[in-house]
């Protein structure tokens, strides 16, 4: 964050390197204050392996530098107060997702990626595009719920969640890769360190 934010000025949030850093699934508050509180969300290990088996990711490539996006979106809530009013409401959902996972009710889980999806996607021009909005449909139509784009938009990648046995007949609608993929449980961590190394005394 020091790097990305203070050094960098790059106009992003901090979502993704707590993520990242804590690992598993978590709810993650940010205040005013600049402190951050992770709250972990522990789910029954049905409903984790049910989740995971409902989830389909898919690669749409169109690589794009994120920061553009960001900026546009950040002078829209900045200046618009209805853009503004759009970043409360998904505030409220975030909170709503958070008991629906705990509840264990994943199609309505799917309904509320659904819901923020349509209001994120108006908080800038650039965050969706013909070609995605055609995949999105394409998906729901073949049985998905729900979903996103990860990241600020404009490609990368899709997120849909599906009762699973629907999950091949989306693949096929959207002609993509379909990325197998987990929920991770441990977050950061080390995974080589060079013992050959000797600093100098």
């Amino acid at each position: 964050c020091q790097i990305e934010i203070d050094l960098l000025k790059n106009p992003i949030g901090k979502q993704d390197q707590y993520a990242v850093s804590y690992g598993g699934l978590n709810f993650i508050g940010f205040n005013s204050d600049d402190t951050v509180d992770v709250h972990p969300i522990l789910l029954a290990e049905e409903v984790k392996k049910n989740l995971e088996e409902g989830l389909s990711l898919f690669f749409i490539g169109n690589i794009r530098n994120s920061n553009d996006i960001l900026k546009e979106q950040k002078a829209n809530i900045k200046n618009n107060k209805s853009h503004f009013k759009k970043i409360e409401k998904m505030v409220l959902l975030a909170n709503e997702l958070r008991e629906i996972l705990l509840q264990g009710k994943l199609n309505h889980f799917g309904e509320i990626l659904h819901e923020s999806w349509m209001l994120k996607r108006e908080l800038s021009c650039h965050i969706t595009n013909s070609a995605i909005d055609n995949y999105y449909k394409k998906a729901r139509k073949a049985g998905g719920i729900g979903g996103k784009i990860l990241g600020a938009g404009r490609g990368g990648f899709l997120l849909i969640y599906s009762p699973p046995q629907y999950k091949t007949k989306i693949q096929k609608a959207l002609d993509l890769k379909r990325l197998d993929f987990s929920l991770d449980r441990e977050g950061t961590k080390v995974i080589f360190t060079d013992n050959y190394y000797q600093p100098r005394s």
